[in-house]
């Protein structure tokens, strides 16, 4: 099915209807099949937050509270600028997590494809839709053209706003959190800056095979690393499309703390295990990771304690823990190993005092 006898592409739309009512301090999204009820109050969400065992300091509750009230009180994309492993997409899942919101995650890289993003066509099903085409077209039912026009929602493939689009139809809102945005193609640019246009209920999308119609709130909430490579021009285009909230690094006493009461969540902790625990948490804001790391580590540790293993398993199982992202990269597999060995000893030595051997 080619040339001129292929139905175009058209230039889709989004249009972004929600139902809001305020309830006392909620603010509730109705949908088809259910709703979506929020705090209104920044500084609640941050106290359900730590409840959680998701602590924040000075500087980051602040952030956090300008980025709630944009993102989910006035309904404005916004785009978290700060270094990775620094918790920014926990932040998004956190709050799908606690408060039962529809979540979709992209993450961009250099070889995406716009079909991942706004879905395309099934190149398996052409020829069928082709032959059935044709047919309507010999009996003569409808022109060919229509024949595909009619065909199309059943040769499309979706990408991750279709899920978006659904999700915030079927529950009144969605959180679609695009993580890297510096990092997607160049092509992908006009794509990208429709997504992240503020102060409108129409989303346009070029290139879709289908308009998405209507739905509720998509609460678009973007990320940039600043030192990470990408796309400058898109970056130009993007800053001034969405508000920008910093999310610097945290305080090695937040990492501290979140390594002590996440291993609280699992057993009750010795004055000597506490001490292991600040240890291992500042090693791993040492190492550049992220907060999210040091409650991984915190919580093996408290299962060895809890399980009796021995030294040398809870080292190895907290040296992957922490080395985790060069654990997935086959071609670093060498490198992985001896810095795994060489981070192991270490950790051992630390763990020694609450751990036989």
């Amino acid at each position: 099915m080619g040339g001129s006898r292929s139905g175009g592409f058209i230039l889709s739309k989004i249009i972004m209807r929600p139902q809001v009512t305020i309830e006392d301090d909620w603010i509730i999204f109705e949908g088809e099949e259910g709703f979506v009820r929020l705090p209104k109050d920044p500084y609640k969400v941050i106290e359900d937050f730590e409840e959680y065992g998701y602590f924040f300091d000075e500087e980051h509750r602040r952030d956090f509270a300008a980025m709630y009230m944009t993102l989910i009180v006035e309904q404005t994309p916004v785009l978290l600028v700060g270094p990775p492993g620094t918790g920014k997409t926990k932040l998004v899942r956190l709050i799908g997590e606690l408060y039962d919101v529809p979540v979709v995650v992209m993450r961009g890289h250099q070889e995406a494809r716009e079909q991942e993003f706004i879905g395309g066509v099934d190149v398996a099903a052409l020829p069928v839709a082709d032959k059935i085409a044709e047919e309507y077209t010999e009996v003569g039912n409808m022109e060919y053209e229509e024949a595909i026009e009619a065909l199309k929602e059943f040769i499309y493939v979706g990408g991750y706003l279709k899920d978006v689009v659904n999700d915030a139809r079927r529950r009144g809102a969605c959180l679609f959190f695009i993580d890297e945005v510096n990092r997607f193609p160049g092509y992908m640019i006009p794509t990208l800056i429709h997504i992240f246009e503020k102060d409108t209920e129409v989303i346009y999308i070029p290139h879709s095979p289908i308009d998405f119609g209507e739905t509720g709130a998509i609460m678009r909430i973007g990320a940039l690393n600043p030192e990470g490579k990408g796309t400058t021009n898109f970056d130009e285009a993007l800053l001034r499309r969405v508000e920008l909230v910093p999310w610097g690094e945290y305080d090695v006493e937040i990492y501290k703390r979140i390594a002590i009461e996440s291993a609280r969540q699992i057993i009750e902790l010795t004055k000597m295990a506490e001490e292991v625990l600040e240890d291992l948490a500042s090693l791993i804001k040492d190492m550049g990771k992220g907060v999210d790391v040091a409650k991984d580590v915190a919580q093996t540790v408290a299962i060895g304690i809890k399980m009796g293993y021995d030294v040398d398993t809870v080292a190895r199982n907290v040296a992957n823990k922490i080395l985790g992202d060069m654990l997935l990269d086959s071609e670093k597999a060498e490198e992985f190993e001896a810095r795994r060995n060489a981070l192991e000893r270490k950790i051992k030595e630390k763990l020694k005092p609450v751990f036989k051997s």
